[in-house]
């Protein structure tokens, strides 16, 4: 499709609508009235939802939460002196603390798992039909 038929098509187009409102005067006027307020209100609409979802957006921003003081852990049974709440955390341990907290887990450990396992299993596939 080139340049003169695009112009030729816009053309009887806009004949059509001419002849139409030549015809059915008060009928198109009214036709094209309320179009044309359709889209207006449609404008409008889609002006305040996107005003709504920046707002949105504002309000669930995360703000970075600066205390005033130092925070203060009063003295428990249960915290223990030195005991910190955060540590830096690496991607993997080192053998002294593999040593410390992995235990090698013994043949009857495996069978209890294997047991609660099969438990769970077997609930999930009575409740299907």
């Amino acid at each position: 499709m080139n340049i003169s038929e695009i112009r030729e098509n816009i053309e009887n187009a806009v004949t059509v609508v001419q002849d139409f409102i030549y015809e059915k005067g008060k009928v198109a006027i009214a036709a094209i009235a309320t179009l044309f307020v359709l889209i207006i209100v449609l404008v409008l609409l889609l002006a305040n939802q996107c005003s709504q979802s920046k707002k949105n957006r504002q309000v669930n921003a995360v703000e970075s939460i600066v205390p005033k003081e130092q925070l203060f852990f009063p003295k428990s049974e249960t915290l223990e002196d030195g005991y910190y709440l955060s540590r830096p955390q690496n991607l993997s341990w080192d053998e002294d603390e593999v040593n410390v907290w992995f235990e090698e887990p013994d043949e009857s450990r495996i069978k209890d798992l294997s047991k609660s396992n099969d438990n769970l299993i077997e609930g999930i596939l009575g409740a299907v039909q």
